[in-house]
């Protein structure tokens, strides 16, 4: 992927949040799985230059939205700005487990790319 991950990554983080909230795995940890299956599969597209940009992007919009859409109370100004916060710290930390994802995915595609030259294919 050129360019484009970027792109993708901030797309599929937000769809992937809305709909762990909704439809997949509702309050199970199972999201937490495909979540990471989703960030190495990212890894394994992303170029070397785009990888840290990707993964951080992924998490944190993965994070917060997943915070977001699953939010239950209203969006006073006082729940507001508690929740807002601590939402932010969240995505931060969403971003770090996103940067580790890419960089697993993109260091799989390394060690996989040689091993198909050698077998001629």
């Amino acid at each position: 992927m050129k360019r484009g991950s970027v792109w993708l990554s901030i797309i599929v983080g937000i769809l992937l949040g809305i709909s762990s909230t909704r439809f997949l795995f509702i309050g199970s940890w199972l999201s937490l799985m495909l979540w990471a299956i989703i960030g190495i599969v990212i890894g394994s597209f992303t170029s070397e230059k785009e990888k840290l940009t990707s993964g951080a992007l992924y998490g944190f919009f993965l994070t917060v939205s997943f915070l977001f859409s699953g939010y239950s109370g209203n969006f006073s100004s006082a729940q507001l700005k508690s929740f807002l916060p601590f939402s932010l710290l969240l995505g931060i930390i969403g971003a770090g487990c996103g940067i580790v994802l890419v960089y697993i995915g993109n260091y799989l595609k390394s060690k996989i790319k040689p091993l198909r030259n050698k077998s001629g294919k």
